[in-house]
Parts: C-alpha cells; sequence; structure tokens
C-alpha cells in the first residue's frame, strides 16, 4: 500500500496537471524522496502544461513555484508557539 505522502504527491501532480487522478500512476519510488511516474493516456498538451508548471506559469495570483524538498522540510520543522519557543 503507498504511503500518505506518496498519496499527496500523486494528488498534487493530477491536479498541478489538470489530468484524472487516476491516470497518474507511480512506477518506482514508493519508499523514496525520489518518484517515477506516469501518465497514462496523456492529453495532446502534457508537454505544454509540464512546460508552464516549470516556468512558474500559474492561474493564480501571487504563487510562486515551491521546491518539494523544501516544502517537506518547512513541513518537517516544528512550529513555534508565541514567544518564539518550539
Amino acid at each position: 500500500m503507498e504511503g500518505r505522502a506518496t498519496q499527496a504527491v500523486l494528488d498534487a501532480v493530477a491536479d498541478a496537471l489538470a489530468v484524472p487522478r487516476s491516470r497518474v500512476l507511480l512506477r518506482t519510488g514508493e519508499r523514496s524522496r525520489d518518484k517515477l511516474l506516469t501518465i497514462v493516456d496523456p492529453p495532446a498538451d502534457l508537454p505544454e502544461r509540464v512546460r508552464a508548471l516549470r516556468d512558474g506559469a500559474t492561474d493564480e495570483p501571487g504563487a510562486g513555484n515551491v521546491d518539494a524538498s523544501e516544502a517537506s522540510r518547512a513541513a518537517s520543522r516544528p512550529k513555534r508557539a508565541p514567544g518564539g519557543r518550539a
């Protein structure tokens, strides 16, 4: 069974590429940071969608790219309570 982090990656990729989640499959990397995915029956404009993501194009004003490894590190950092204590 795939882990929660892997499921989150698959969901995020499907959402970012605007393809149904059922068409995003994990090929390798179930327990690794590095994942190899397959998009089943990809849309004709998939290269353009990937290029737009890579180049930072977005429909949301002010949204930017987030490095996945930095996002992962930020999520694992302890939250600070008011007054600066973790």
